[in-house]
Parts: C-alpha cells; structure tokens; sequence
C-alpha cells in the first residue's frame, strides 16, 4: 500500500510538471515562429522517458521487484528465527496477540525456565523477543516511507500543483502523506518510550489504568494498530469520498440534463471565449490532458491563417501557380494573428480548398507535435483518423485535413473536463447564456 501510494502522488506530481511543460513549450508565439523557421518543436526526450517511466516501467517493472524483494527477505527472516529458536512463529495455532502483549512477563518466564521448545509455550507466555528480527524490516521500511512522505509534502507545499476539485487528487496525496507522517511520528515515539518497560516489571496497580502510555502501547498491539488508521484514511479519500463525489455530480447533472449548456454545440460556444478557454486550460492541466486544450487554440490560430491565405490567395487569382506572389511575414507576425486566437470569428473556409505552400510548414508542425503518436502533445484520437491524416498529407492535401480530428478532440474534452468545468462555473454559465439570450 505504501509503494503503490509513493509512486501515485510521484506520478500527479510529475505528469503535472510534464503539463506545464507542453502549456510553455506549445505557447502560440512559438508555434508560429518555429513553423516559419521550418524548426519543428522535437519533443522533449527528458519529458517524453518521465512519461514512459511513470506509466510503464515503474508499474509493470519496479513496482512488482521491490514486492517481490521484500517477500523474499521476510520470508528468509522467518526462516533465520525458526533455525535460531525453533516455531516460535510457525504454523502452530496460537494466540499471537497474547503472546505479543505479554512481551514483559513472558520474558521472565522464559528466563527463569530457560525455554526452548517454543511449541509448547502457553498462549500466554511472550515469544516477540525472539520474533522481533522478523519486524525490523517494516519498521524500516516504514522509516523510509515517513522520510519519502516528507519530500512529498515539501513538494506539494512549495510547488503551484493544484486540484481541479476541492478533495481532488492532491488533497488525497498530500493530506495521506500528512496523516502517514503523524502515524509513523506517533508509532516510533512509543516504541522509544517502550523501550525499557519491556525489559522490566510494570506497577501493576499503576498499570490497571486503560490509559496509561504502556496499555495503550499494548492495546494497540506494540502501536502497529496506528497504521490502519493510514489504511482507512487512504480508502476515505482514494474511494469513499471520489465516490460521494461521483453521486453529487450525477445528481447535478440530472437536475439539469434540459439545460443548454449541457449540450456539445453550447461547449463549442465556450470554446470561443478566451477567459473561459484559459479556465478550462487550468482544468486541463489538473487532469492531465492539456494537450486536448492545446490543440484547440492551436488549431483556432491554424484557422484564421487559413482564412487569411486563402482569401489572398483568391484575390491575386486563386491559381496554384501563382503562390509565390505573396508572402506570409506580415500575418504570422501581426498583432491579431495570435491575439485571440481561441476565437474563430473571421470566417470560415472551403475545407477541401488544396493546400497552399505557404501553409504546408505550419500543417506539419502541427501534426507532429498533436497528431504523431511521438510528438510532444500527441491527442488521444482514432487509429482510423490518424491514417487518413497521413495519407491526405502524402498524397492531395486540403485545408481541411485536421477538421474531423478537431471534431474527436473537442468530444473528449466535452466529457472530461467540460463537466468540471460546469461544476465550478454552472451559476455564471447559466448567466451568460440568458444574457445572450
């Protein structure tokens, strides 16, 4: 549970940084600079194995090695103490709880009696002095785990990772590292304390009071019962509350399921305001699918120098021959070619208009960083889309070759972060849409 919890809040933080990266790296400017320059955006090799190793190596690879390490030196653990002092953990049916608790007495006994035969001890008669080598090797795992929940916590709090909903993954990892330092904190204060009660006799008249530091050590078999509280804190925030959650929402959406702004071509409206684009874009990034959001503005800025090359493209007579009698500087470079550009008011084009050379270097950086599997921000789009792409690229190029791409994008984001997007802004939806109304 610890290790699956280590690599899990390694994972938000990492795929958030890998986020922020392609939001930097995709920026518009840049886009439409390094297309000019014929200087592709490469993807980033560091990012890109982060990416690997977090989704692949450390899940099917790293994380069943360790389990599998520790198996193996527990097991030999076992084995070490029933060589040294015979069954006194074996597959003989006895109360392990009392022969832990009695750890005091049980010493005595086994002193004065000189016990060996550990097979025929009475439940209550204490084997954890000669048990205990098998425990050092999660108290010391545990010691490590409460210093990787430290940096955790230090990430967490000194970086911007924030959540796209109030008990969000964040709050699930920071909070459980938290609560896992406190634990590990308390067990380890109390097994300090213990140290030299256990090796003597306790008051027992002192010792009838339930809570006294010693009973509670005891009640809480020698503190290991602190731990289950990190185990049901992990499920509460992992599973119970995603599932409260879970219900909440789809009460919401129920209640309105008539409304317009539930609907695909109200989102394609939200699509054009800027603010709200830049809201979604932070939503993105909390969900790890900035790349959906990417290509939408990318695509918006693709359209308008569409609209604009062709239209000139007509005006000197629309002639394949004649491309040559214009250039692209002062579009690529004018102040409403990259403001706005999440707003596609100029136009609309003739999707099967063939592609001009002017175009053909923007065209190809954007399908190598959206389209190629390889690319920096490659979307999650059919096998089936990406083909035809590639073939029309190869063979007879049109404007419109990203069109049906746009189309499968824009779906994924309308029930990914779109419905999250509504659960924080619905009211002031709801009041945009009257007044356009």
């Amino acid at each position: 549970m610890q290790i699956c919890y280590v690599f899990r809040a390694f994972r938000l933080i990492l795929l958030y940084k890998l986020n922020i990266f392609k939001v930097t790296i995709l920026d518009q400017n840049k886009f439409i600079k390094n297309s000019k320059e014929g200087t592709l955006i490469e993807p980033n090799i560091y990012y890109k194995s982060i990416y690997k190793l977090v989704n692949k190596r450390l899940a099917w690879i790293v994380i069943p090695t360790i389990e599998i390490i520790i198996a193996i030196i527990a097991i030999a653990l076992h084995v070490n103490a029933y060589l040294k002092h015979g069954p006194i953990c074996g597959f003989t049916p006895v109360d392990i709880n009392m022969r832990i608790n009695s750890e005091i007495h049980g010493n005595a006994f086994i002193n004065k009696y000189n016990i060996t035969d550990f097979s025929k001890v009475p439940d209550q008669v204490s084997t954890f002095r000669d048990m205990r080598p098998m425990f050092r090797l999660s108290e010391y795992l545990t010691i490590l785990f409460i210093l990787v929940c430290i940096v955790i916590s230090v990430i967490f709090a000194s970086t911007k990772i924030k959540d796209g909903q109030k008990f969000g993954i964040k709050f699930d990892c920071f909070s459980s590292a938290i609560i896992s330092i406190l634990i590990g904190v308390v067990y380890f204060y109390f097994k300090i304390q213990m140290g030299d009660i256990v090796k003597s006799n306790v008051d027992e008249k002192k010792d009838l009071n339930l809570f006294t530091m010693h009973q509670i050590f005891l009640r809480t078999k020698k503190g290991i019962i602190f731990f289950v509280i990190i185990g049901l804190y992990i499920q509460l925030t992992s599973v119970i509350i995603p599932l409260i959650q879970c219900v909440l929402t789809e009460r919401a959406n129920k209640a309105y399921e008539n409304v317009p702004i539930n609907e695909l071509q109200y989102f394609y409206k939200v699509l054009q305001q800027p603010e709200l684009v830049e809201e979604l874009k932070a939503i993105a990034i909390q969900e790890f699918s900035v790349e959906n959001i990417l290509f939408w503005e990318n695509y918006s800025l693709l359209h308008k120098l569409i609209i604009r090359v062709t239209k000139h493209h007509k005006e000197v007579g629309g002639s394949i021959d004649n491309y040559d009698m214009f250039s692209l500087q002062d579009i690529m470079y004018s102040e409403n070619s990259t403001s706005s550009s999440s707003n596609r008011s100029e136009g609309t084009y003739d999707p099967n208009y063939p592609l001009l050379p002017q175009l053909v270097p923007y065209f190809n950086s954007f399908y190598y960083t959206f389209i190629d599997i390889d690319g920096p921000a490659a979307v999650n789009i059919t096998a089936s889309t990406i083909t035809r792409i590639n073939y029309e690229l190869n063979t007879d190029p049109t404007v419109g070759i990203f069109d049906e791409a746009l189309s499968e994008v824009i779906e994924i984001m309308f029930f990914s972060i779109y419905p999250i997007f509504l659960s924080q802004n619905r009211k002031q939806i709801g009041e945009l849409y009257e007044k356009q109304l």
